[in-house]
């Protein structure tokens, strides 16, 4: 997902029917998603080392902290929805609770301008890691990841719980945010 690629879309469409009634609306669409691309990535994001290996370096580098993590992929049309629809509402449901954000893309090794195009595309505040081939497989094996986007909770102490949310309906996002609300207490 890039600009370029979105604007190739409408320009095409554009000049194949000039005189669509159509042309209108995707306008409007085509609009709001440029304006999405001028996001900055803000003080607020963080890139974390490369050089995370495990998920129990990851464990550590929070330790202390209660942390949403987010397993999610530029590629994954799942987790790029997810984030649109539940991602601010969340935050603002969090804002000023001390609940750290924790994103980790896994298989996009290649993909590192897409990567951090979504980041702002998104605004994505919180901290980031493009996991190498070694941690995402590190992490599958110890979280037993099925299927992305994933949801984790860690809490202060290192322990982790992976919630059942998908984030595909508001009833899961109201279970997700339950779940955080309970690890905040701990």
């Amino acid at each position: 997902m890039t600009k370029n690629f979105h604007y190739s879309i409408y320009i095409d469409f554009a000049k194949q029917y000039p005189y669509s009634k159509y042309k209108k609306i995707f306008e409007k669409s085509i609009a709001t998603v440029f304006e999405s691309f001028k996001n900055p990535i803000n003080e607020k994001v963080i890139f974390e080392t490369d050089t995370l290996k495990t998920w129990d370096q990851v464990l550590k580098l929070f330790k202390g902290k209660t942390v949403l993590l987010d397993m999610w992929g530029t590629w994954c049309g799942p987790c790029r929805e997810s984030i649109k629809k539940y991602s601010k509402s969340i935050k603002s449901t969090f804002e000023n609770k001390n609940l750290e954000y924790l994103f980790i893309a896994n298989n996009d090794q290649k993909n590192l301008n897409t990567w951090k195009s979504l980041i702002a595309y998104y605004n994505m505040e919180g901290h980031h890691i493009l996991a190498s081939q070694q941690l995402t497989d590190d992490i599958k094996k110890n979280i037993k990841l099925k299927a992305y986007p994933t949801y984790l909770i860690i809490h202060k102490d290192g322990s982790y719980k992976v919630s059942e949310a998908l984030l595909e309906s508001p009833a899961e996002e109201k279970l997700l945010i339950s779940q955080i609300e309970e690890a905040l207490k701990l």
